[in-house]
């Protein structure tokens, strides 16, 4: 019996947690050594970051820096929602040549989907979007998951919908 509350708590828990959109830091760590010059807002500029996010993951009280101080910095916070990252084209690009792809990539195809469509669109629904796209596919196709990696939205964003790998 304790095993199935356990197991039932820890389901609504994800489900709770996949219903929400949150924010997540992009996954590469950076770094940066701290040069003649450099301010906290030009360092944040360069990462596309805030001085005040990079302040915080460093735990430092003001805006002063030191040459060779060394500062981790986090490029950006990605919206998500469950398996599903939402990205403006700016985050895309940064996220996109920060990925570490060790596959050979022989075709790049832009897949049109037909239900639902760009005219299901509601300015704010990604994500319903794109769980609809994937209970198709895993419910009523039976796939494993969906069968894109990348889905385009009209006001130009972009969602990443499962690992390249």
């Amino acid at each position: 019996m304790k095993k199935i509350v356990v197991f039932l708590l820890s389901l609504i828990f994800m489900m709770i947690i996949s219903l929400f959109p949150s924010q997540v830091y992009g996954q590469n760590l950076s770094i940066y050594d701290v040069k003649p010059g450099d301010t906290l807002s030009a360092i944040a500029k360069r990462y596309h970051t805030s001085a005040q996010e990079i302040k915080k993951v460093n735990k430092l009280r003001s805006d002063q820096i030191y040459v060779g101080q060394k500062l981790k910095i986090y490029p950006h916070k990605y919206t998500t929602q469950g398996q599903f990252i939402l990205l403006t084209r700016e985050e895309f690009k940064l996220w996109l040549f920060n990925q570490n792809v060790t596959r050979k990539i022989n075709k790049i195809q832009h897949h049109h989907t037909w239900a639902p469509s760009y005219r299901h669109f509601k300015g704010s629904n990604h994500f319903a979007i794109l769980n609809g796209m994937k209970n198709h596919h895993v419910n009523k196709m039976k796939w494993r998951n969906i069968a894109q990696n990348l889905t385009t939205f009209p006001d130009g964003r972009i969602a990443i919908s499962r690992p390249f790998k």
